[in-house]
């Protein structure tokens, strides 16, 4: 098998007011990051990959329920290898589908979670995700989208969030268990 080499420079761009990185209840994120590979640098592809993700968090009901939102648009100009394609599905896209399962160079994905206290440093989550990848940004249309639902478990440290979460979509059912908000 011959191996390829990728060279990336990658910039970004990054507005935060949420009130903690950690776990955040209140406050907004806007995410932008651009990339090139060239062959000039060494790099056996050539394309340009940029990432704009916006999050938002909101009280609800009591300081303890929050509701949180989050828009994914990606895109990559040129040809890319298979790891930097924009993906759906594993437990940081939509949690409902096995890994790597829908992959192209556009991605629009969005996610809505409502997180809840249950016991002291226990919280829970319910969660939607529905998104879609195309070859091109034109092509991020309505139809097929991939959506799924499901729910977590949060254990939550002061440096750290321990996540559990079982989504479910028309393939099945996913356990994933990490470390961190998935946003």
């Amino acid at each position: 098998m011959e191996e390829n080499l990728t060279a990336l420079l990658f910039g970004s761009l990054r507005l935060d007011t949420r009130d903690s990185q950690v776990h955040p209840t209140s406050g907004e994120r806007l995410y932008f990051r651009a990339g090139l590979s060239h062959p000039g640098w060494g790099s056996d592809w050539k394309y340009f990959l940029y990432r704009l993700e916006s999050s938002i968090y909101r009280r609800l009901f009591h300081s303890r329920h929050i509701v949180a939102a989050r828009l994914w648009l990606q895109h990559i100009n040129g040809t890319a290898p298979y790891q930097e394609l924009s993906k759906i599905g594993d437990g940081w896209t939509a949690r409902g589908y096995k890994a790597d399962r829908f992959l192209d160079k556009s991605m629009i994905l969005g996610s809505l979670e409502y997180r809840f206290p249950i016991y002291r440093a226990l919280g829970g989550v319910l969660f939607m995700d529905a998104g879609r990848v195309a070859p091109q940004l034109e092509k991020l249309t309505p139809n097929s989208i991939h959506s799924d639902y499901g729910w977590g478990l949060r254990y939550y440290l002061s440096t750290f969030v321990v996540r559990f979460d079982m989504g479910f979509s028309a393939e099945g059912l996913r356990v994933y268990f990490n470390f961190g908000h998935v946003f």
